[in-house]
């Protein structure tokens, strides 16, 4: 697989012979036959002619702005969806059985990550049998609903618990969860959340295109008007074991600290260094291996990758498909 590279140096992106120059204050070459995606988190200029590049060598680049929030993005023309795949994601969808039984797996298999978190920390000096007891209670009633918006209630239930044990997990004071708040983020751990998520959401997008699926075609959220509701279903997946276990370890072990957030426009978000450091943690965590339950062992990036295959097969009827999920 190839690499994705994050870039927050401010300046201009340009093709030179065969290769990316980011001319800056520092300015450096990306090999482009390493590249599968840049991720721009400055005010960079580009060209016409770069773009004609980036799209023939299949690179994607995603846009944040200076808040860390991603707003956009561009995709090579081959990124484009099979059409017999489309015909066959809209079957799914249109069955209302059909649609359930994938939201319900995707539900189900996010809630075990989550739970899975919740009982190691439960374990280990946090006492959370409490919201343990409410986690099992709405995990089982989501196995039994028999309708998507029924589905919904019960995962948005269960959600409200597991962030609850946020205050229990970290051991820093100074990070208190009351409420989930979006923008703007209300708070460092909304703030934490919101960027860790949009990080996820991107590499998400980003693997995606690497399929024939066609992303505007989602089970458990709504397919709307947006062209990129699937990455939302695969991101709940993944939510618990990257995001959440990057904002875990980066607060318990002392690595963020109140300081590293600033208040602006009524919202509080995280100082440009300190979502560098961020980024350059969940790039190390994508690029960890783990063992899965098929036996095989791939890095996490490939891992988001594969759950988009292992869509496809259950879409053509030649294996149920079964979410990630750690032990």
């Amino acid at each position: 697989m190839k690499n994705t590279y994050h870039i927050f140096t401010s300046g201009s992106l340009r093709r030179k012979s065969n290769t990316l120059f980011i001319k800056s204050a520092k300015s450096d070459y990306i090999p482009v036959e390493m590249a599968e995606s840049l991720f721009i988190h400055s005010s960079m200029k580009f060209n016409t002619a770069l773009f004609e590049f980036l799209s023939k060598k299949g690179i994607t680049l995603h846009f944040f702005n200076r808040s860390g929030e991603f707003y956009g993005e561009f995709l090579p023309a081959s990124a484009k969806p099979s059409g017999k795949i489309i015909l066959l994601q809209a079957e799914h969808y249109l069955d209302g059985e059909k649609r359930l039984a994938i939201a319900k797996r995707i539900v189900l298999g996010a809630m075990g990550n989550m739970l899975r978190n919740v009982n190691y920390y439960n374990t280990r000096g946090s006492d959370l049998s409490d919201e343990l007891s409410l986690l099992y209670k709405f995990k089982e009633q989501a196995s039994e609903a028999d309708e998507v918006p029924t589905l919904l209630a019960y995962e948005a239930n269960f959600r409200e618990v597991y962030f609850r044990c946020f205050n229990k997990i970290l051991h820093n004071p100074d990070f208190r969860f009351n409420r989930r708040s979006t923008r703007p983020p209300l708070d460092p751990i909304n703030s934490l959340i919101s960027y860790t998520y949009a990080l996820l959401y991107s590499e998400v997008l980003n693997q995606g295109h690497q399929t024939k699926l066609s992303l505007a075609i989602s089970y458990l959220h709504s397919t709307n008007e947006r062209s990129d509701s699937l990455i939302y279903d695969i991101a709940e997946v993944f939510k618990p074991v990257i995001a959440d276990r990057i904002i875990f370890s980066s607060i318990n072990h002392g690595e963020i600290s109140s300081s590293d957030f600033e208040t602006k426009a009524g919202g509080v978000y995280i100082k440009r260094e300190t979502r560098k450091r961020i980024t350059e943690k969940f790039e190390k965590f994508l690029r960890r291996t783990y063992k899965g339950e098929n036996g095989a062992t791939w890095s996490y990036r490939t891992w988001i990758r594969e759950e988009f295959w292992k869509l496809i097969r259950h879409l053509k009827g030649e294996k149920e498909y079964k979410p990630f999920r750690v032990r």
